[in-house]
């Protein structure tokens, strides 16, 4: 029986260690991660979610993409990890680093574009500083009660002219800077609707149905009183299209 010299042991060794490290006789290398409902969103840094249409002086803010896990849904929706790569095209009033961390800079009366790429797909979304006026508060779902995200919410003075605008975030909260002037509000649903196939233009508040396409069927807000959060009485409640269902007429037009 021919005996091993120390060197032959030594060399045995090395070779356990390259296979180790090459991965033999353990799991091969994970495979990534596959998101579905991905979605691009806007938060605080106490990681409330925003309108990023109404981002207000003195804010700092975080653009994250978020998804579910399609291997572990249970785990419900959580943060895709980006380390770069993120885009700001136009004049927001603001700056944006590559990580996705925008800072107001002041207001300018127009809007800009945040992208970022992922999996072979392309995110954007619209994004505005604006000034804190009065700020209006509440909800906007559809029947169902799934967040009625990207309809926008027109404020109207008592001539029903549009005074601002905002966008329901993607966890369907309303967060907008409102002049105290307004009285009354609309819905519009261009941005997330263009085609017309998804939503009723109509919609629910404080028990009564409205019309979008019906000149003066317009909801009532509350008071508003500047650097003050006001909140709305009820949510608003938006309809899906459906052949099968369709709401009642509008009970609110005068």
């Amino acid at each position: 029986m021919k005996t091993l010299r120390p060197a032959t042991y030594a060399s045995l060794g090395l070779m356990v260690l390259i296979i180790s490290a090459c991965g033999g006789g353990g799991k091969g290398p994970v495979a990534p991660k596959t998101y579905i409902s991905t979605r691009l969103e806007a938060k605080l840094l106490s990681g409330v979610t925003i309108d990023p249409t109404n981002v207000f002086n003195g804010e700092s803010v975080q653009f994250v993409l978020t998804g579910v896990d399609e291997s572990n849904q249970g785990a419900g929706r959580v943060t895709i990890p980006l380390d770069a790569g993120w885009i700001l095209t136009g004049n927001p009033g603001g700056t944006l680093t590559a990580t996705g961390a925008f800072t107001p800079t002041g207001p300018t009366g127009t809007s800009g574009t945040i992208s970022i790429s992922f999996g072979g797909a392309a995110y954007s979304t619209s994004v505005r500083v604006v000034t804190a006026q009065a700020i209006l508060s509440g909800r906007a779902r559809t029947t169902s009660g799934s967040p009625a995200s990207r309809v926008v919410v027109q404020a109207l003075d008592a001539g029903l002219n549009v005074v601002a605008t905002g966008q329901v975030a993607t966890d369907g909260t309303v967060r907008m800077s409102v002049p105290p002037t307004a009285s009354q509000f609309t819905l519009s649903f261009s941005t997330v609707d263009p085609s017309n196939v998804f939503y009723v233009r109509q919609f629910l508040y404080a028990s009564k149905g409205y019309s979008t396409v019906i000149s003066g069927c317009v909801a009532p807000l509350p008071a508003l009183t500047n650097g003050v959060v006001s909140n709305l009485s009820t949510d608003i409640v938006c309809y899906p299209f459906d052949p099968q269902n369709p709401p009642p007429p509008p009970s609110g037009c005068q």
